[in-house]
């Protein structure tokens, strides 16, 4: 199963021979930007039967092996071989065995276009967009801020759409969409209600009997106190299903190439009484820039620390690289946030 995807022109990817399950997940991740023919490739990701590690490879963390510039992953007994000194090339060629977790593989695609998009001018905002009453409004906080809500509620009133996690913006301001699938859990009440109710009927069911059975098993047998809270764990994570916006509004619009006109930075409250002042424009573009780059840092950091750590010349190249990316990431931040409307405001839990 080949797959080919243009994230708006600026970076191609392409998927060769992946596993029917590992395909039809990252199909459904970046369905936006699927594409017929790429007129180059930037990511090329390559499914194997076996990958070698070599021999003199230095084992940096228990699941992460390094040797020359390279990364070798070992996830459920599959690797994923990563050559990150090509990180600064235009092109790059990952090779992953068959049961590589999907995610890893999410990740990797993910990981790489956050770095790599610097390059065109084009960051990520950890933050949900819309167009609402013709202004194009961007919602950042920090993680479990109630991005996905707020872009829920405009949604509701028919705004435009350009992603409720991730979106991308230019050093000119203008916003790109990035519509991956969305995270929905019980926390977002009527919407979540409505789409369990949309499942075909057998999978419903199958879904609430199987929750049912966990609480049951939870409550009724004498367990001890880490088996209840992992079972609350896989409680939690059954009631989070991974869909689609247009799942939830069917008649969404996708919008690319708009102008910001307002920013939203939002923090929760731990009391009602709690105030937030506004902010002058250095503090706003450091929460720009450290939101983000922890959501360009999740679940990858302590392999990179590691990596920097061992301090071979490899490392030295690609942290340089990247630092540089970095500057240039301040500069574009700083002219766009120069250039909008920019409004903090406080969300109670």
């Amino acid at each position: 199963m080949d797959l080919k995807f243009s994230i708006h022109d600026f970076f191609n990817v392409l998927v060769v021979n992946s596993p029917e399950g590992i395909g039809d997940f990252i199909e459904r991740e970046f369905q936006y930007f699927k594409a017929d023919n790429l007129n180059r490739i930037n990511l090329e990701i390559k499914f194997v039967d076996k990958i070698k590690i070599p021999d003199k490879s230095i084992c940096l963390l228990k699941d992460f092996i390094y040797e020359n510039g390279t990364f070798y992953f070992n996830f459920s007994g599959s690797t994923l071989c990563v050559p990150i000194k090509d990180i600064c090339k235009e092109n790059m060629v990952v090779l992953s065995e068959k049961k590589t977790p999907e995610w890893m593989i999410f990740y990797v695609i993910e990981k790489i276009l956050h770095v790599k998009l610097l390059e065109k001018d084009l960051c990520f905002f950890h933050a949900a967009g819309i167009i609402e009453n013709g202004k194009t409004v961007v919602y950042s906080s920090l993680q479990s801020g109630g991005k996905t809500g707020w872009a829920f509620r405009g949604l509701r009133n028919k705004a435009g759409f350009f992603g409720d996690d991730l979106i991308l913006v230019n050093r000119s301001g203008y916003v790109f969409s990035y519509p991956r699938r969305i995270n929905i859990n019980k926390y977002h009440g009527s919407y979540y209600r409505k789409f369990l109710k949309s499942l075909p009927r057998n999978i419903y069911i199958k879904h609430r009997a199987f929750i049912l059975f966990l609480r049951l098993l939870r409550n009724l047998l004498q367990l001890h106190r880490v088996v209840k809270r992992r079972i609350d764990g896989l409680i939690e994570s059954k009631n989070i299903f991974r869909v689609n916006v247009n799942q939830i509004f069917p008649e969404v619009e996708i919008n690319n190439n708009k102008k910001i006109d307002k920013l939203i930075i939002a923090l929760k409250t731990y009391t009602r009484q709690q105030i937030f002042e506004k902010w002058e424009l250095k503090r706003s573009i450091n929460f720009i820039l450290r939101n983000t780059n922890n959501e360009r840092l999740a679940h990858v950091e302590k392999y990179m620390r590691a990596f920097f750590a061992f301090g071979d010349c490899h490392s030295f190249t690609v942290k340089k690289y990247i630092a540089e990316l970095m500057k240039k990431e301040v500069n574009t931040v700083s002219r766009i946030l120069k250039k909008c409307e920019i409004e903090t405001a406080i969300v109670q839990d």
